[in-house]
């Protein structure tokens, strides 16, 4: 799967098929809400989960672009910064839940030629997955039958 060279040169990845429904100046409009955003997740709930923590008045979801976190598998709305350590590298446990922010641009409607901005949210990868995981099972349920339909062909 080739990506659209984003500004700041990073890759995006779009399926070939999709990629005629995005915009020339895509990279320029995903750069734009990003930065909107202050690099950080603007997600308030649009993934499902309710990002808020009473203690920090905190009501989005706010990873951090580029940044090494851990979340609290108790508690998946906290996240805290990590420092890289000789642990990252050497397989420890509370080291290998760290993982680097990787700010996107999600389509709220699901629809790549729907740009207007109040349609689109600078996520992190988890809240973008998560807001996109209905279309992720119709496509994965897709795959499936379309490959069972090239198996039957041929037996």
């Amino acid at each position: 799967m080739r990506g659209v060279q984003a500004k700041g040169g990073g890759l995006m990845p779009i399926r070939p098929s999709e990629r005629a429904k995005y915009p020339r100046d895509w990279p320029e409009i995903s750069w734009r809400i990003r930065d909107r955003a202050g690099w950080r997740c603007e997600c308030t709930g649009q993934c499902g989960e309710s990002h808020q923590i009473p203690c920090l008045d905190q009501l989005e979801c706010g990873a951090p672009n580029g940044d090494l976190i851990i979340r609290d598998k108790s508690e998946p709305r906290w996240f805290e910064r990590h420092t890289p350590c000789s642990g990252c590298v050497g397989g420890d446990p509370e080291c290998a839940r760290a993982i680097k922010v990787v700010l996107t641009v999600a389509h709220l409607d699901h629809d790549p030629t729907n740009n207007d901005e109040r349609n689109l949210l600078a996520c992190c990868q988890r809240c973008h997955l998560r807001i996109d995981r209905h279309e992720h099972v119709k496509n994965a349920r897709a795959t499936r039958r379309s490959r069972k339909a090239a198996r039957e062909l041929f037996e």
